[in-house]
């Protein structure tokens, strides 16, 4: 007598679906979003480095061509950093047009400090513990927003920061810091490619001209910090602003 067969036929796992773990999003700042945007619409500037041949190429001939330059200190009432805002105004002498006709400009920082206190975390126990801490930080120079809301941005530089430190039983707390490196920027009247109005960089920076001052605002953000504190940056940024214009004069006019 036949036997009768069983199935061999496993049997099937439902297939789960796929869960999506939402990541937490931080919103990006306003200048933030705005490095992804043309000058024209409030973006960098990012044609600051104009080689000496095309410079050439930009003074007429003939000419004499000079340089002047000087140091700004900052604005001496500077808004102080806490988490979302702050910054300091830049009044930088605009060109003299007595010495001829500007076709480039350079704006620059030195090193820079950036102090960062807190009272937190501490040692309640009775051995020396390891704290650890970090921040991602951004700076931007561009036209003061209360009189160039949509102004580009001519100058930024960011960078990531981290630290340890040992505290004792009974200590709390810690008193960190870094340096930012130099950063500089050249904007001559070679017309800009990447934007559509063909506007050059020199004439962008020129445009922050108040009575005869060129407008400028420095800020910065700081972002992704462990530990978490209220404030960050005591003191913070740089203290003085570099500036130079080249002129180009005729040969038979005196630069002085």
């Amino acid at each position: 007598m036949a036997s009768k067969k069983r199935s061999s036929r496993k049997g099937r796992t439902p297939k789960r679906k796929t869960r999506t773990i939402r990541q937490r999003q931080v919103l990006l700042s306003d200048l933030e979003a705005r490095l992804k945007a043309p000058p024209s619409a409030g973006g960098p500037i990012r044609n600051i480095r104009a080689s000496a041949r095309v410079l050439q190429r930009l003074i007429p001939r003939p000419s004499i061509v000079s340089v002047k330059s000087g140091l700004v200190s900052r604005g001496a009432n500077p808004q102080p950093y806490n988490i979302g805002a702050g910054g300091f105004s830049w009044d930088v002498p605009a060109p003299d047009p007595s010495y001829g006709t500007v076709v480039s400009a350079t704006i620059s920082f030195d090193w820079a400090f950036y102090g960062w206190q807190s009272d937190t975390a501490r040692n309640d126990g009775d051995q020396t513990i390891r704290i650890y801490g970090s921040v991602d930080w951004i700076w931007y120079l561009l036209g003061d927003p209360q009189l160039f809301p949509r102004a580009p941005i001519f100058l930024a530089d960011a960078g990531h920061y981290s630290f340890y430190g040992d505290l004792a039983p009974g200590d709390g707390g810690f008193d960190a810091g870094w340096l930012t490196p130099p950063r500089s920027g050249s904007y001559s009247n070679q017309p800009d490619k990447t934007d559509a109005s063909m506007t050059s960089p020199l004439q962008r920076l020129l445009a922050m001209n108040v009575d005869g001052f060129l407008k400028l605002w420095f800020t910065a953000d700081f972002r992704n910090q462990t530990p978490r504190t209220y404030a960050i940056g005591n003191p913070w940024g740089p203290n003085t602003l570099y500036y130079s214009y080249a002129y180009a004069s005729p040969e038979t006019m005196s630069t002085g």
